[in-house]
């Protein structure tokens, strides 16, 4: 069996059993699961995203939580910004478009954090246009990743030109 195939066991299994997932595999405690869930955390980009409750308990989480809204898959559900879940590999951190120099970029890592500053900064003239801008963003943003099956930043123009002829 391979690494990846263990590992994405190992991740279906955190989802699915949560924060105290660590009981299912032998002789693993609290200690070296927090490790292991701080580890998947850190590398999140290419590991995979863990949600929030696989690493803290539901008691802990205030009402209104984003964590305890249901995920929705993919070209399933429409989310907002807030609780949409990127797979990794569309999440635009290794956009075609993305400088190649550090010192270049701005510290967003992901399209999505590059689209939330981006609705920050523009759409605060006011409350109507923040509105407006944050619409069309989420559209532009889940037609890339649905529809072309590929991050924001790696569309070129061909792609933008299509986007605006669906209209």
């Amino acid at each position: 069996m391979c690494i990846r195939t263990r590992f994405d066991g190992l991740l279906a299994l955190i989802r699915r059993r949560r924060q105290r997932w660590y009981t299912a595999v032998p002789r693993l405690g609290a200690t070296g699961a927090r490790r292991i869930t701080d580890f998947i955390d850190q590398h999140a980009g290419t590991l995979g995203y863990l949600s929030r409750l696989a690493l803290v308990p539901r008691r802990q989480l205030a009402p209104g939580d984003a964590a305890l809204q249901p995920i929705a898959r993919v070209g399933a559900d429409v989310v907002p910004l807030e609780a949409l879940r990127v797979p990794a590999a569309l999440d635009g951190s290794a956009g075609l478009n993305c400088a190649p120099v550090r010192a270049h970029q701005a510290e967003m890592n992901t399209d999505l954090q590059a689209v939330s500053a981006w609705i920050a900064i523009r759409g605060a003239r006011s409350v109507q246009t923040q509105r407006a801008y944050r619409r069309e963003a989420e559209r532009l943003l889940l037609w890339a990743i649905v529809a072309k099956g590929k991050p924001l930043s790696s569309l070129n123009t061909l792609d933008v030109a299509e986007y605006l002829d669906a209209d």
